[in-house]
């Protein structure tokens, strides 16, 4: 990781390790009815590997890249949700990001405070040949799979802490590996914040 990555971490990662101490120490609230539905942000760090065939190796290539993504997601059940994400890089900078996307399935068990999970899905990255010095560009989607813990630090915030093996393929006479670790937050909406919810409640509690 280039020292330039390096300072472009510091701070957010500063503030997010900051959010995830003060998770652990506070004690999860009573629970709300949870409707499934929540979103989040995650600060990754990510590496990029392009390993071309034996003709060129002058094309391989090893980036560090730093992203913002965002998420929504719908829990379906108690152990199964659904999310799609969208992620950003200025790559440190220059005129060109690079973008990311994805779907997948989140498996995961609560254990009160705390819920691990893992990933299943795919990733696609687009990344313009400026950033890779007019070398060629990419654009690929591959499987995807990863862990994650999700830690409370009330009913419906989570911080949240996950690695990602986005995508390991072989592709255009070469080998691609794309890898991200993150931190951020969930936010689950839930009954008291929904104002249709608070509504009916009222007319309930006029009724009964």
């Amino acid at each position: 990781m280039t020292n330039l990555t390096r300072s472009f971490m510091k701070k957010p990662l500063t503030c997010l390790l900051l959010l995830l101490s003060m998770a652990i120490a506070m004690p999860a609230l009573a629970e709300l009815e949870l409707t499934g539905t929540y979103y989040g942000i995650q600060f990754y760090n990510s590496d990029f590997e392009f390993d071309y065939d034996a003709a060129a190796p002058n094309l391989d290539t090893e980036e560090s890249w730093n992203f913002l993504e965002v998420k929504y997601g719908k829990q379906t059940s108690e152990m199964m949700a659904f999310e799609g994400r969208f992620g950003l890089s200025n790559n440190l900078g220059k005129d060109y990001g690079v973008l990311t996307y994805g779907a997948y399935l989140r498996i995961g068990k609560d254990f009160g405070q705390y819920r691990p999970y893992g990933l299943i899905g795919g990733t696609g990255i687009m990344v313009d040949e400026e950033v890779l010095n007019d070398l060629y560009d990419v654009d690929e989607f591959g499987f995807s799979y990863g862990v994650g813990i999700e830690i409370f630090g009330s009913p419906n915030v989570a911080i949240t802490f996950e690695y990602l093996n986005a995508i390991d393929d072989s592709v255009d006479d070469g080998d691609l590996t794309f890898n991200s670790i993150g931190l951020g937050f969930n936010y689950y909406f839930s009954e008291e914040t929904s104002t249709f919810n608070k509504n009916r409640n009222k007319i309930r509690s006029i009724r009964y």
